[in-house]
């Protein structure tokens, strides 16, 4: 690859995106994230509201294709298929997507780890697949182009953490391995953007989502990985040198107890399975 340098270039949009980034949480400890204390004295960050509803699928979507969920038609992780569910993909939905309206005029794009993006599209540039991809292997569905893969695999990029794996490490554990993912997606967006000369790069940090799912009420966790990822977005603003959007689907808060509405109304007396319901 020709490999070029961000800071001689002439500008390009970058779009950042915060999966599960929670405004109340920068708030409350802005004293440890230098970036967002300066966006947030400058009056540059603020709260949004999100899509109705406000979950990952239905916002990402809304993001990168400019509408409305009731326009772009996806409300959740699956769509019903014949008499199956299954898990809804960016590549099918029927609204272009930026990176695809940007293909068709020419322009170069360097998408990195948007949520649902598997398998990748063919566009002017390269797109790596992001969270909830079926394989972690770096591939051709995974990957484009096709000759990224040796580049990827000398940052051990990983395309997604295994959550489940999360749960059984130490807190040191899940930090190293989260971070490291942090800092291989942000080396790669960086070495991608300059080699294809992209018009428009986005990269998005799913590792807050990942931490917040699983170590909500582990505070100080949950804060070195936003102190993490408030660093590489300095960083790359200080790369790049150039107009920089910062985005995130929704926000997040605890959760101590949840209800199933079928399995309440059963307790109650007030609904019956079948006898073959749990089969």
């Amino acid at each position: 690859m020709d490999i070029k340098t961000g800071k001689g270039m002439r500008k390009r949009l970058i779009i950042i995106g915060i999966d599960g980034a929670s405004y109340s949480l920068i708030e409350e400890n802005v004293s440890r994230l230098r970036f967002f204390s300066k966006l947030m004295n400058n009056n540059n960050l603020r709260p949004l509201m999100s899509v109705i509803p406000p979950a990952t699928i239905p916002a990402w979507f809304s993001i990168f294709t400019g509408v409305n969920p009731g326009k772009h038609g996806y409300f959740g992780f699956t769509e019903q298929h014949s008499y199956e569910y299954k898990l809804v993909r960016f590549n099918e939905c029927p609204v272009p997507r930026i990176w695809n309206i940007l293909s068709d005029h020419g322009l170069r794009c360097v998408i990195v780890n948007v949520p649902i993006v598997y398998p990748v599209e063919i566009i002017r540039g390269a797109m790596i697949a992001g969270m909830f991809s079926p394989s972690n292997r770096l591939n051709e569905k995974n990957l484009f182009p096709h000759y990224i893969i040796p580049l990827l695999r000398k940052l051990n990029y990983v395309i997604d953490i295994n959550a489940s794996e999360l749960k059984e490490l130490s807190t040191k554990e899940v930090y190293d391995r989260l971070s490291a993912a942090v800092e291989a997606r942000t080396e790669a967006f960086k070495l991608l953007m300059d080699s294809f000369d992209a018009d428009l790069g986005i990269l998005v940090y799913t590792e807050t989502d990942r931490a917040q799912h699983l170590f909500w009420y582990d505070k100080e966790l949950v804060l070195r990985i936003y102190e993490l990822v408030d660093k590489q977005i300095s960083e790359l603003l200080n790369y790049f040198n150039s107009p920089m959007i910062i985005v995130s689907d929704h926000g997040f808060r605890g959760v101590k107890k949840g209800v199933t509405g079928s399995l309440l109304l059963h307790e109650l007396g007030y609904l019956k399975f079948r006898d073959d319901y749990y089969k």
